[in-house]
């Protein structure tokens, strides 16, 4: 399994997608093109810190 994030302006994650892919067969083109088995998205207060996580399947 693996994943790939997205980051926002301050660097920070917004969301992390997984993938079913073996190690060695993931790569970002692969990622593009693939549907993730789930995702996370991080949601934050203004002051930086995470208000709560939400899991998407």
């Amino acid at each position: 399994m693996h994943s790939t994030v997205v980051l926002n302006k301050d660097f920070k994650i917004e969301q992390e997608n997984i993938f079913d892919v073996e190690y060695n067969k993931l790569d970002i083109k692969l990622a593009n093109l693939l549907q993730p088995s789930s995702s996370i998205i991080y949601h934050y207060h203004p002051n930086g810190l995470v208000k709560f996580v939400e899991f998407l399947f």
